[in-house]
């Protein structure tokens, strides 16, 4: 499993989940078509006793549920880099993003971290079917109450996707855990906090918005 979350055969990964087909909490997958483009990844799964062969081959049980997790991403490989602030936001958008793929892949749902390629979007995740149907800005914070900042960017995603829109807010993040312990120990706290529709729910109580600075500019 260490091979998997080291994030050397992640792209190798992301094919076979781009040819497979989840289903029963298994990935079956034709062979000749996976071994195109993940040749090593077959060569390691084919000698453990969660893989079976057949036509379709599929993968179940432990071996399924790491393959689609989150923890093998290649940026999940590089999130220790950075100041602190920026590490534990990370950390956070990868425990939501582990916590979506639980969620949706079952239905053929594509989980995107949108955010690593595209980080002006205003939301952190985005889940299609084969439309976005939710955007997810991500929260995190080493302190566990709720409180965080919201960027006019973010700000003006959730008013223009409304009910798309939601904040995953992740409190008591630490560093110095590995990830899967870390969500694992966080979930079962009851974390995330889930927003739903923001732009609408934000301004009543029991939250409270207080502007952190203005923008000033010529006509």
């Amino acid at each position: 499993m260490a091979v998997l979350r080291s994030g050397l055969i992640a792209d190798q990964i992301q094919y076979l989940l781009s040819v497979s087909r989840y289903e029963n909490g298994a990935l079956y997958f034709g062979v000749p078509e996976a071994r195109r483009g993940s040749a090593q990844l077959l060569g390691l799964v084919s000698w453990l006793p969660e893989y079976a062969t057949g036509s379709p081959a599929h993968v179940y049980g432990q071996l399924c549920e790491e393959l689609t997790s989150a923890w093998n991403l290649r940026s999940a490989a590089v999130v220790s880099v950075g100041d602190e602030r920026q590490r534990v936001g990370e950390r956070a958008e990868l425990y939501s993003l582990q916590l979506q793929r639980q969620n949706y892949l079952s239905i053929g749902a594509q989980i995107a971290w949108v955010s690593q390629e595209a980080p002006n979007l205003g939301y952190d995740i985005e889940i299609r079917s084969p439309r976005p149907i939710k955007c997810i800005e991500v929260k995190g914070s080493r302190a566990p109450s709720l409180s965080f900042i919201l960027s006019d960017n973010e700000w003006q995603a959730a008013l223009r996707l409304q009910d798309v829109y939601e904040i995953n807010f992740w409190g008591d993040v630490r560093l110095d855990e590995s990830a899967p312990q870390g969500y694992a120990r966080l979930t079962g706290l009851g974390f995330p906090i889930v927003i739903e529709n923001p732009a609408t729910v934000l301004t009543r109580s029991p939250y409270v918005i207080q502007p952190q600075g203005w923008k000033v500019r010529l006509e």
